[in-house]
């Protein structure tokens, strides 16, 4: 099951220009299941390197909500960076960094399908490498998500925020799966880039 994290990350190439920034898609999965009872809980979802399809400099995720009659989800902190090359599969490497939506480290989105593109942040993706994003919910969230060989989310229910957190324990894991996440995009073009809402 993958988790409505990441649905598409970008990357510089010939797909959107925003900002200066020109971004192409490094990964996009379509995702229209839900998975409730995120309340507290910490999402580490890992995407494989396989999955990814480029390099960059700069990297924005697009965010999407669970199908409509379902709750949306409510995040206080979301972060993105490399799995560690050693220790548990959901562990950074220590070079993550935070996700914003216009600035603010918290974001929430409505259900029914709907996306949220967070702002662009200087963050260098290695497309040989797994990646990782990390989300803690604050809210009785309801996340959409899909089966999809080569991702895989962890969880942590009613725990502290530890997104920022290099070495993560206890962590369960749900399998084969995405969530959350709809895309994500990869720019090599260091500029400020707000969230194309």
């Amino acid at each position: 099951m993958l988790a409505g994290i990441a649905g598409c990350i970008g990357a510089l190439g010939n797909s959107a220009t925003g900002g200066g920034a020109t971004w192409t898609t490094t990964f996009s999965q379509a995702i229209s299941s839900a998975s409730g009872g995120w309340n507290g809980s910490n999402l580490q979802q890992v995407l494989n390197s396989s999955l990814l399809s480029t390099s960059g400099t700069q990297v924005r995720v697009t965010l999407k909500s669970a199908p409509a009659l379902n709750n949306g989800w409510s995040i206080d902190s979301c972060f993105i960076g490399h799995q560690a090359a050693s220790g548990d599969p959901y562990d950074f490497d220590g070079g993550q960094v935070r996700l914003t939506v216009v600035g603010s480290n918290s974001f929430s989105l409505a259900s029914g399908s709907l996306t949220l593109i967070t702002d662009a942040v200087s963050f260098a993706p290695d497309h040989t490498k797994n990646l990782i994003i990390a989300a803690h919910f604050n809210d009785a969230s309801t996340l959409p998500f899909a089966s999809l060989s080569g991702a895989t989310n962890y969880c942590k229910d009613a725990s502290s925020d530890e997104t920022s957190v290099s070495n993560v324990s206890g962590m369960g894991s749900n399998g084969a799966a995405l969530a959350l996440v709809n895309d994500g995009e990869y720019s090599s073009t260091l500029f400020p880039v707000t969230a194309e809402l």
